[in-house]
């Protein structure tokens, strides 16, 4: 069956399995409420479910041209003015401002959606004539965050990044118990057998500690403020 517009070849046409929309222009949807596929009560303006299998959203670009310009992209646009499609003079986004995000639900004991995880886009300081300074979050939820995921990594717009904290430094990593009680700290792990090759922790307040395995074993230690030892080899 076909159901045709008009005469600039627009319609509709169903061969009993797939409904085929043709059109030389844009199509357009104006939903009161919210557009679902494969669900009858979608929750969102667009929601894509499917039963016992993969609900998944595909964007494909087939081109011998290996540019971004030829590839899938996701697009988050956001506006500091409230008018649809308009960019005006002033209504530019600030800093802090939140442009985007990937967020990851899961279902809790309680039968609710709950949120464990997101990416987070945002401006890192005031947008000027050309450029929107970036920022990107990434969070994650512990058994005791209740839906609210803690940020576990920051990019800044100087491309430094912070894990624990915002980075203050190129690399910056807070550690995140108040000691380095087993695996606390940065550590460096051997390819092959997964062992600890060389460790960097706190203790009390704040003294550092580095630590030096061969074999899976700490063969020597150095403290910023007490003892330091070396069990084989020379020092010169």
């Amino acid at each position: 069956s076909r159901l045709e517009f008009n005469d600039n070849g627009e319609y509709i046409v169903g061969d009993g399995t797939d409904l085929t929309i043709v059109s030389g222009a844009d199509i357009l949807l104006s939903p009161a409420t919210n557009v679902g596929i494969g669900n009858t009560v979608p929750g969102s303006l667009l929601e894509i479910s499917k039963v016992s299998g993969r609900a998944s959203l595909e964007l494909s670009s087939w081109s011998a041209t290996a540019t971004a310009a030829h590839a899938g992209v996701l697009i988050f646009q956001k506006s500091g003015t409230a008018t649809l499609n308009t960019f005006t003079a002033g209504d530019h986004t600030t800093a802090g401002e939140v442009l985007g995000r990937i967020e990851a639900y899961g279902v809790d004991d309680g039968d609710g959606a709950t949120l464990s995880s997101y990416i987070e886009f945002a401006n890192d300081a005031i947008s000027d004539a050309d450029s929107s300074p970036g920022m990107i979050k990434f969070a994650t939820s512990d058994a005791n965050d209740a839906g609210t995921p803690t940020v576990a990594m920051t990019i800044d717009d100087s491309q430094w990044v912070g894990i624990g904290q915002s980075p203050t430094s190129q690399f910056t990593v807070k550690q995140a118990t108040a000691d380095g009680t087993g695996n606390g700290g940065f550590i460096l792990r051997n390819y092959a057998n997964d062992n600890n090759v060389f460790r960097v922790y706190s203790e009390g307040t704040s003294e550092a500690f580095s630590e030096w395995y061969y074999n899976g074993a700490v063969k020597n230690l150095i403290r910023a403020n007490g003892d330091s030892y070396f069990t084989s080899g020379n020092v010169g």
